[in-house]
Formats: C-alpha cells, sequence, structure tokens
C-alpha cells in the first residue's frame, strides 16, 4: 500500500544517537569542502539590531559603556581599514573572572549570583558603594556562595576555580535557603558594624578603609551559619566583639592574610580560623590578647 511507511523506513528517518563507531574507509577530500563567509556591512548590522535580529544584550554579555572613547575609535578605524578585528585583543577590555564565570556558568547560577547582587540588604550593608561595573557586585556574590557551600577547610587553589566549583554545586542546590541565609548575614553585618562592615580596622578612631573582598567572604559566610541563640549572644556582646577583632587585626599576619597571598590555602585557612576563634569568643563574653605565637587567648576585662 503506497500509504505505508515500512519499520524499516521509519528506523532511516529516525536521529542517528549512535557514538559513529562505524569505520571509514574513504575519509572525505578536504579539497572538496566549499566554506563561504558572506560579507556584512556595517549598514546590515544596524539594522539587524535595529530589527531585532541580533541581541546585543544577552545575560552573557558585559555591562554597556565600557569601552573608552579610544577604544571605540580603534574598532571603527579597523573596520574602516578592513583590519582584523583580533586586533583589538591586543589592548582591549579584558574579561575580569566574574564576568567570564557569568558567561560559562548561564542559567540557575548566573540567575542566582544576578539576583543575589540585586538585594537591598546587600548594599546597605556594603553601604552602597560595590560598583555594578565589571560584575563587581556578583564577584561579593560569588565569593560568599563559594565559602558558604565549600567549608574553608576544603579550600583548594586558586581561588578562581574555588568558586567556579561552587557554581556548579549551586546547580543543584535550593536557593531559597542560602537566600534566607545571605541576608541574614548581611542583616547581622549591619547590625553588628553599621556602615563599618567588611572593612579592615585597627583602630577605633582610625579613618574608615576601603571594604575588604577576603574580609567580606569570612564575615558573610561565617555569619550565615550562625544559629539563632549565637546571633542573639552576638548581638548583647557586639561591642566586644569589634573590640576583639581589632586585637585581631593588629596581628600582622592576620592583617597580610587579608591583604597579600589572599588565594593561598595558609592566608584562608588563618583568616577564617583565627576569625570563628574571635567570634566564639565574643559570643562567651571573653576579651582576648594574641600572644607573640599568634595564638588567641583570654584575656582580663
Amino acid at each position: 500500500m503506497d500509504n505505508l511507511i515500512d519499520m524499516k523506513e521509519i528506523q532511516e528517518v529516525e536521529e542517528d544517537t549512535s557514538f559513529g563507531n562505524d569505520v571509514i574507509e574513504e575519509p572525505f577530500n578536504p579539497n572538496d569542502v566549499e566554506i563561504e563567509t558572506p560579507p556584512f556591512t556595517v549598514g546590515y548590522l544596524i539594522d539587524s539590531i535595529k530589527f531585532g535580529e541580533i541581541n546585543m544584550t544577552t545575560d552573557f554579555q558585559r555591562e554597556r559603556n565600557l569601552w573608552s572613547q579610544e577604544k571605540q575609535s580603534q574598532l571603527i578605524e579597523s573596520i574602516l581599514l578592513g583590519l582584523p578585528l583580533k586586533r583589538l585583543n591586543t589592548g582591549g577590555l579584558e574579561l575580569t573572572p566574574q564576568e567570564i564565570r557569568n558567561a560559562i556558568f548561564q542559567g540557575k547560577s548566573a540567575d542566582t549570583v544576578k539576583h543575589f547582587a540585586q538585594f537591598d540588604e546587600f548594599k546597605k550593608a556594603t553601604d552602597w558603594k560595590i560598583k555594578t561595573q565589571r560584575m563587581e557586585d556578583r564577584d561579593f556574590v560569588s565569593r560568599f556562595i563559594a565559602f558558604y557551600l565549600i567549608d574553608y577547610e576544603r579550600y583548594k587553589p586558586g581561588l578562581d576555580d574555588f568558586i567556579n566549583s561552587s557554581m556548579e554545586m549551586l546547580e543543584k542546590k535550593d536557593v531559597k535557603d542560602i537566600e534566607h541565609d545571605f541576608k541574614k548575614s548581611l542583616n547581622l553585618a549591619t547590625d553588628i558594624f553599621g556602615y563599618d562592615a567588611f572593612r579592615k580596622r585597627t583602630n577605633i578612631d582610625a579613618a574608615r578603609r576601603p571594604i575588604n573582598k577576603a574580609y567580606f567572604e569570612v564575615i558573610t559566610s561565617t555569619f550565615a551559619k550562625l544559629k539563632e541563640q549565637e546571633v542573639d549572644s552576638l548581638k548583647k556582646n557586639k561591642e566586644l566583639f569589634k573590640n576583639n577583632l581589632i586585637i585581631l587585626m593588629n596581628n600582622d599576619r592576620y592583617f597580610l592574610s587579608l591583604s597579600q597571598g589572599k588565594g593561598t590555602v595558609d592566608s584562608v585557612k588563618y583568616r577564617f580560623s583565627k576569625f570563628q576563634q574571635v567570634l566564639e569568643k565574643s559570643i562567651n563574653g571573653i576579651k582576648i590578647k594574641i600572644t607573640d605565637d599568634n595564638k588567641i587567648e583570654n584575656s582580663e576585662l
């Protein structure tokens, strides 16, 4: 019957899902392959953008207006002279690690980081000082997520690889729990430090320093895991806690762990472990002192 197709014909039109184990006895001749590169004029590209055929604001793209006039002039000059646009790579605007991360981990991970960076709690805790250009705000959020999901004891360098591994883990996590704990940590940081949060302070009367990313990682990921009773006790002893942190920050090794070689295993473990020790003693109302061999001990009030 003409209207019937036998099973053999059906199988032939189905998608081939094999792994290509067939032996190729006669390889193709590369000279038989023809490649066409149709020329695109600037006018064609402008019209394509105008009518929505080209999307210049995809999620994996950087923000607009990042190129200086000099870089823009080089692009126009290259087009007019018919030069290859790879020319711009020699002196172009290199992608930051976070911009690369945003492009690679499209989907749940990138969306979550972007969403968290828009929280009012994040902007308030950082005194609205973190810029959105070059995705600086998202870099802060990514660092929190990394040390929240992966304990600092399991840290392995480099820092970018460590953060990237957490983005893979984030795909399988319940974002609501992370969101709750992130906001909790930010609110607690604001309650304790006000607009001085995440800044290295060595003297109560010293000028306010810039926000420190490494300190942000430590404070937010540690605060996020505190129990309710611990949070209440810390709030009651917040002045003692801040004074203890000043004592800690005057320890040269701790100060440097937030400033130099921040991505080494030693620096990461040192700044996290010492902060947690100070936190625990402060929750219990204990003033600290730092010994000559960098140990944290109890001091008389």
